[in-house]
């Protein structure tokens, strides 16, 4: 057995030289995720953070008296860590399998010495559903949602600082119309994986603090809240307001001091304010900071500035602060709807994603390392803008995409769903307010869709929520969006629509002038508004079907993979189905008042109401690429400033065919050089340039009859290979070369999802890649080989047999694992071999990954994780799913009002 040791400490200079990776964005942020929104101060004590995600016992299902400080854990419990599913699934987990109903978790907890007479407060990013949280037996917190912050403020009432603490959690993802989204699962586009499925932190502070924006509750208040005036290439003001509260019984007259510093720790701004706040009272103040020559944030030039908050006290000591990581930038529209980034015209398109942030096998409980690799798997295939599909992100994934550069509109949780019960309308008006709340400093934050999802909602509502959203952020950056057909669609900054859409509708007003739709697209010219399509490329035949030239799975091959490459490309008008057919080419066609648009999904995601996964995406759930990821990759501008930043070579050459028996005799190439230069085992030879009628940045470029099956055969295996070779300006710029899969040899295990190292903390998960290689190190595509994986050491597998996952077939030449580390650092050692060996089977690899202590501490009984590589997360869904209802009598018409409601929306955006 051949031993690879891949020792991943990956330092973050390191990354730099052997990666190619994110220059200064990644080489500034020492840590790359934020806690409970902020980051520590290096060398002070008086705000501290703590990782809250290990020692939690979990039972799925109802129990009594599991609020009760005094309930003993019986052996149905088991240990966990956070973020945490309710299941762990089959690849395949549509059509309502997964977990619907209550569950509970319990930990045990003893705050360490330093902590005396600190104020304590808990934050769970996101708990899925209703919840209660009690502590040592008595109800501190409940709250309806499933996307965003339940922070428990300053609960050293209820703490005991002297011995053990008891915290019950009991969650519910039951499908509820009182709250958001509100559509029950069996009729909805995605899931409600349950749990605690993001990280929890327990953070101290002195009895004189900056307050937390979602638990100070006010409008446009709390915390620390940014936002940047006159911002051009020679200068900036940044203006910074922060909210303190004063908890002890005195009135306290403080000094703010607040500096801004560059990537080298400089100090380019800062400003020193007092501020008096009366005993148990709060006050904020506001600090303008000019800056001058800025670095400004954009997607081809993510530069983060730190800014940092001290509050000291008459003695000038630090009573407490912290720093964010921060972007300089403004957007604004101007004439003709046109896309102003940083004073300057944006003379391209913003062509993006959709995401949504399910994981296979664990649903939603993602850790934030796959989040971060998640946004650089999209900014390297040159997508620059996410739509977060449907509801707040996860604050590690907004850190990403501040870090790696790519806009972001932040949804509130919803989908073609509306309750008339006032309370529904109240969930959202709530969702709104907190979820700018938590991102409103994040310079990855494009636009704010307050409405929900796909949705008829009355007219007032439309109203309401605009005027919330520009209560909560009342800054000329805050830009609203809304489906163009929708009420009040008039007031909003940003229109969602499809291209072509206008300059059809002039035909049809013609035909037609008194028609309702005619009217609305008669304002929209009059308005001049800049228009966005939200979700593009799913061409179905029926929203019952869903047969779609674009949803693609990766296992059937090339010609499939293909085809959605082309329909995402540039679709032939015969193929086109519906209305409009937006693609790379009408998004280029449009005028410059419409933006852009994002694609249909970015990865395969899971559904609750179809039995199939939506296939649509340019990456599986694994996030194995498909061929139309290198479609998008090739669009980019090889002379942007990004490529300088990191390192990488700026063009794209991949060749889209695998030379199999069966492979098309045309040959693909997916590029941004000027030219390419195919030849096919020597006996073909060409040179070609992208069809230049076209308006898409880089149409790929096709072979004709470049490859035929019968000229490998017999060929000396040096020249059993096709090179690309392309050029710009004359010059060669990119040279890439396959070779057909001869006899499957061996086995070989690789990973590229770690941002930093691999941290021992119970909760990172790693996804790695088995991969039947021949003996010149091509995948051999063609291949069904079964195998199986064993993971020894510091590291639990996620794949078992319960769910059809270990052993594992290979499909399109690979098979996808997931590891969870232990709480111990150390090594990792994983095994890919064939479920049965023989004399002249493939050969079996190893993988030897090495983990690092956490440098975030936690709090948790260490007697609450010795069993974790026992039971770890992984309770299958197979054999402890609690019996789930058949649904409805009326299942069928609920289905046909979905259909009816994607058909109309698809169609009208």
């Amino acid at each position: 057995m051949k031993i690879r040791n891949l020792m991943i400490r990956i330092t973050l200079a390191a990354m730099v030289l052997c990666n190619g990776s994110y220059g200064q964005a990644i080489k500034f942020n020492n840590n790359l995720f934020s806690t409970a929104g902020f980051h520590k101060l290096d060398n002070s004590n008086s705000r501290l953070v703590y990782s809250f995600n290990n020692g939690w016992y979990f039972y799925k299902g109802d129990v009594k008296n599991a609020d009760k400080a005094n309930y003993k854990i019986t052996s149905r419990w088991k240990q966990v860590t956070l973020p945490h599913g309710v299941d762990i699934l089959p690849a395949d987990a549509n059509g309502g399998i997964n977990y619907q109903g209550i569950v509970w978790y319990r930990k045990t907890f003893t705050l360490p010495k330093e902590l005396s007479g600190k104020l304590i407060s808990l934050t769970f990013e996101a708990i899925m559903g209703k919840c209660k949280i009690w502590l040592n037996g008595k109800l501190v917190a409940q709250h309806k949602g499933g996307y965003l912050p339940v922070v428990i403020n300053a609960a050293n009432n209820d703490l005991n600082y002297n011995s053990e603490n008891v915290i019950a959690v009991m969650a519910d993802n039951s499908d509820d119309p009182q709250y958001a989204p509100g559509k029950a699962q069996y009729v909805l586009d995605f899931n409600y994986y349950g749990g605690i499925y993001r990280d929890a932190w327990l953070v101290a502070t002195n009895n004189i603090y900056i307050s937390d924006a979602n638990a100070a509750n006010k409008v446009a208040g709390g915390g620390v809240l940014v936002h940047y005036e006159d911002v051009s290439g020679q200068a900036a003001k940044v203006v910074v307001q922060t909210d303190v509260v004063n908890e002890s019984n005195a009135d306290s007259k403080l000094t703010i001091e607040t500096d801004l510093r560059d990537t080298t720790g400089k100090i380019v701004a800062e400003q020193t304010h007092s501020l008096l706040i009366a005993a148990k009272g709060s006050n904020s103040t506001i600090q303008t900071l000019q800056v001058s020559k800025p670095r400004l944030w954009s997607p081809d030039d993510p530069n983060l500035y730190r800014l940092y908050t001290l509050v000291k006290n008459a003695a000038g000591e630090i009573i407490d602060g912290y720093y964010q990581n921060i972007g300089i930038r403004s957007v604004e529209f101007r004439e003709n709807a046109k896309l102003y980034l940083n004073g300057k015209p944006f003379n391209d398109k913003l062509v993006g994603g959709n995401h949504h942030q399910d994981y296979a096998l664990i649903g939603n409980a993602v850790s934030n390392n796959l989040h971060w690799h998640d946004a650089k798997v999209m900014r390297d295939a040159g997508i620059r803008i996410v739509r977060g599909s449907h509801y707040p992100q996860d604050p590690a994934f907004m850190d990403a995409c501040d870090q790696l550069g790519i806009f972001v509109i932040v949804c509130t949780p919803g989908w073609q769903f509306w309750n008339k019960d006032t309370t529904f309308a109240n969930s959202i008006y709530s969702d709104v307010r907190h979820m700018i709340r938590r991102d409103r400093n994040h310079p990855s934050v494009f636009a704010w869709e307050s409405i929900p999802n796909e949705t008829g909602y009355p007219a007032d509502f439309g109203q309401k929520v605009y005027e919330i959203t520009h209560a909560e952020f009342p800054f000329k950056d805050c830009i609203a969006t809304t489906n163009s057909h929708s009420p009040h669609a008039d007031q909003y900054e940003l229109l969602y629509g499809h291209p072509g859409e206008q300059v059809e509708d002039e035909k049809t007003l013609a035909d037609n002038k008194d028609s309702k739709s005619d009217k609305m697209n008669i304002m929209r010219r009059e308005l001049q508004k800049p228009f966005f399509t939200r979700e593009w490329g799913d061409n179905v035949d029926n929203w019952n079907a869903q047969n779609a030239d674009g949803r693609v799975e990766r296992g059937w091959g090339e010609v499939p993979q293909l085809v959605q490459a082309k329909h995402y490309a540039n679709p032939d008008p015969a193929d086109r189905i519906g209305k409009y057919a937006t693609s790379w080419e009408t998004l280029y066609e449009s005028p410059a008042g419409h933006i852009g648009g994002c694609v249909w999904p970015f990865a395969d995601t899971e559904r609750g109401y179809h039995p199939d996964p939506q296939y649509g995406g340019l990456v599986d759930i694994f996030r194995q690429t498909k061929y139309a990821y290198y479609l998008f990759k090739s669009q980019q501008n090889p002379d942007s400033r990004y490529f300088a930043l990191t390192g990488e070579n700026p063009y794209t050459l991949y060749i889209a065919n695998e030379f199999t028996p069966f492979s098309p005799a045309d040959v693909t190439v997916f590029t941004n050089c000027d030219s390419v230069r195919l030849t096919v085992f020597g006996k073909y030879t060409a040179t070609l340039v992208p069809d230049k009628t076209l308006k898409m940045p880089h149409p790929p470029i096709v072979f004709k009859d470049a490859y035929h099956f019968r000229d490998s055969k017999d060929v000396e295996s040096r020249k059993t290979e096709v090179v690309a070779t392309g050029f710009k300006n004359g010059k060669v710029v990119i040279v890439t070369s396959k070779k057909p899969g001869l006899r499957p040899a061996a086995l070989k295990l690789s990973t590229d999802a770690v941002p930093e190292e691999i941290i021992a903390d119970g909760s990172t998960v790693i996804p790695i890649t088995a991969s039947i290689l021949d003996n010149n190190g091509t995948v051999k595509r063609l291949n069904d080989q079964l195998v199986t994986f064993e993971v020894v050491g510091e590291g639990r597998l996620i794949n078992n047999s319960d769910i059809a996952e270990n052993p594992k077939k290979m499909s399109w030449g690979t098979a996808p694992l997931l590891l969870r580390t232990n709480m111990k650092a150390g090594d990792i050692k994983v095994i890919v071999k064939p479920i049965v060996q023989g004399a002249i089977t493939v050969r079996p690899d190893t993988l030897v990954l090495h983990s690092l202590p956490p440098s975030v501490p936690a709090i948790y009984n260490p007697k609450d994780v010795n069993n974790l590589e026992k039971y770890g997360n992984n309770t299958p869904i197979i054999k402890s799913s609690a019996p789930r209802p058949l649904g409805p009598v009326n299942l069928k018409e609920q289905l046909r009002k979905v259909e009816e409601g994607q058909k109309k929306f698809q169609t009208n955006n």
